[in-house]
């Protein structure tokens, strides 16, 4: 689902009609692959090299529009991916283009406030490249090859989002328009949002990203004011339950992220020139895997109180493959006790240059020095060992013994990111219900889709 909320308006619902159906499949595109096999065995040789003529419009602006939402009530007129430039989006960065991104966001009786978990009006909203001025939220999917700036204007207002996944209701004493733990279906990728028109005394934020399961943001950059005192945000992040991050890039900005969720996962994040670089309020539990942090006040602030007095809500971090340079404090926690806490702390392998203090609490107390070092595998919290027995660490161990098959050439875990295709050309696609699939719900596929797994192979 996307939609869009206009930040100098009050919100208002963009459709009435609240659907139970689970959302169904989309569109499935398969990439043409020069030696692939059916579906029960393995591929053959790698994806071939993408033909796309570097002047080209990213793949997904120009490939043939095949898909449908089968339960809709219309699907064979419903549209599913809207172009913003076809609903009058000039981007040029001078012209405000709120009114037509809005008209690509509520096209189609969209499932607006209070839809809760489910719809049968999916979208994907396209931006094409060119800078745009964008005042309300969506799930966004940009041009790869050339992202799309969001660039957020003078005027928008103190405690606004560029992207919203979960607004606040005027008036609405704290009311949102989604549960977050039931904020599914939530994508964005491949943009760059700029605050830096925004005056640094506002709190202006790049995403407000409060979901849960089966949402992701890739590919993403966020420029923030670098004045002093700055109050940008990159990110605001309550509630909910998700989730995944990963290749993301925040500058400047009071805090490069502020987030609170029961469980993510995060990878190929990096935060540069930024006071706080990640201010973590609470959790159940987050990985961090290779974070870059770069010239920031601190890195890491998880000193946030809370119910416990002078403890941690946060349950609990893992920090893998971290990069940290030029930044005075990698992470700042709340002052411990000499026998437990009640959050914990994993660095493992986390290599440091010009850092000051490694691991400090809150009152100043250095924990863990810094310089410029590598931390193998260094814990606070509280350990259960074999026989059951709970004690409390705050020291160096043991690394673990990690599989070769599971590290890269420079020895951190082995990962991949998300695919763009951006060198392919539309014509290296397939689209599967062009070739006899019809992806409407009811029919079986099997069989047409071994067909065309098979004419792919040859």
């Amino acid at each position: 689902m996307v939609l869009f909320r206009p930040l100098q308006q009050p919100l208002s619902p963009l459709a009435t009609n609240w659907p139970s159906t689970f959302l169904q499949v989309v569109l499935l595109i398969i990439t043409v692959l020069p030696s692939v096999s059916g579906l029960g065995t393995a591929c053959e040789a790698p994806l071939g090299l993408g033909h796309a003529d570097p002047d080209a419009p990213y793949w997904l602006e120009t490939i043939p529009k095949r898909g449908i939402s089968a339960f809709n009530a219309h699907p064979s007129s419903y549209p599913v991916f809207r172009n913003v430039k076809s609903y009058g989006a000039v981007g040029d960065g001078v012209t405000d283009d709120t009114d037509a991104i809005d008209q690509a966001i509520a096209d189609g009786e969209r499932c607006g406030v209070g839809c809760d978990s489910s719809t049968i009006t999916p979208a994907i909203v396209y931006l094409p490249r060119g800078p745009l001025i964008a005042y309300y939220y969506t799930a966004i999917v940009g041009d790869a090859k050339n992202p799309p700036i969001l660039l957020a204007a003078p005027s928008l207002p103190n405690g606004a989002a560029v992207i919203d996944a979960d607004p606040y209701i005027p008036d609405g004493w704290g009311a949102q328009w989604y549960q977050n733990q039931n904020n599914f279906f939530r994508s964005v990728r491949n943009v760059i949002i700029d605050l830096r028109q925004v005056p640094a005394r506002v709190q202006a934020i790049g995403l407000h990203w409060q979901v849960s399961q089966a949402t992701s943001l890739t590919n993403i950059v966020v420029e923030m004011s670098q004045e002093a005192n700055n109050q940008h945000q990159g990110m605001f992040m309550e509630n909910g339950s998700g989730g995944y991050m990963g290749d993301l890039v925040f500058r400047g900005g009071k805090y490069g992220l502020m987030v609170g969720n029961q469980q993510f996962t995060v990878r190929n994040l990096t935060v540069e020139n930024a006071a706080i670089g990640i201010s973590t309020i609470w959790n159940w539990g987050w990985t961090w895997q290779r974070l870059q942090i770069k010239n920031c006040g601190i890195g890491i602030d998880i000193s946030t109180g809370g119910k416990y007095d002078n403890k941690q809500t946060v349950g609990a971090e893992i920090f893998l493959d971290v990069d940290v340079q030029d930044t005075k404090i990698f992470i700042r926690t709340s002052s411990s006790t000499p026998t437990s806490l009640d959050g914990s702390i994993v660095i493992d392998n986390a290599r440091l240059t010009n850092v000051q203090s490694a691991v400090e609490e809150a009152g100043g107390a250095v924990v863990l020095e810094g310089g410029d070092r590598v931390i193998a595998h260094w814990i606070q919290g509280n350990v259960a060992e074999g026989s059951g027995k709970v004690r409390y660490v705050q020291d160096d161990l043991p690394p673990i013994q990690k599989p070769a098959s599971l590290l890269d050439d420079d020895g951190k875990i082995f990962g991949r990111t998300r695919p763009t295709y951006a060198d392919y050309a539309a014509d290296q696609f397939i689209s599967v219900r062009e070739h006899g699939a019809k992806g409407d719900g009811v029919t079986d596929d099997t069989e047409a889709l071994n067909q065309i797994f098979e004419q792919v192979r040859e």
